[in-house]
């Protein structure tokens, strides 16, 4: 898993590409470091939002939803949402549930719109 770390607006921007399947021995490595990353980046920052950009995703596993639900505990005051303009993606988000712990939109635009961010 590649994870991309910026900002957009006052939003803690993280964009996720999924690289080559994961192995039974690479799973918790893998999101260890994802989620390490992912504290270290918002560790004692005020800002008070949280994107996930999954449009370089073309399908989502396991590792994936463990990380937006484990993103979801560590910030859990702060207002999450996902970008997941591919079609799969967006329905499995929404029949996991997901869509009840964060703001799901089909499009950047459509977030943007949502949240008043200029681009």
């Amino acid at each position: 898993m590649n994870l991309e770390i910026s900002k957009t607006g006052t939003w803690h921007r993280f964009s996720i590409q999924l690289q080559d399947r994961w192995t039974p021995s690479t799973f918790f490595p893998e999101l260890d470091i994802v989620m390490a990353r992912i504290k270290e980046h918002l560790n004692g920052k005020k800002e008070p939002a949280v994107v996930f950009d999954l449009s370089q995703l073309e399908g989502i596993d396991s590792s994936m939803i463990t990380v937006i639900v484990q993103t979801v505990r560590i910030v859990s005051d702060r207002k999450i949402s996902i970008i997941a303009p591919n079609s799969d993606v967006y329905t499995w988000l929404s029949l996991l549930g997901i869509d009840r712990l964060s703001d799901l939109y089909e499009s950047e635009k459509m977030w943007r719109e949502k949240n008043n961010i200029i681009p």
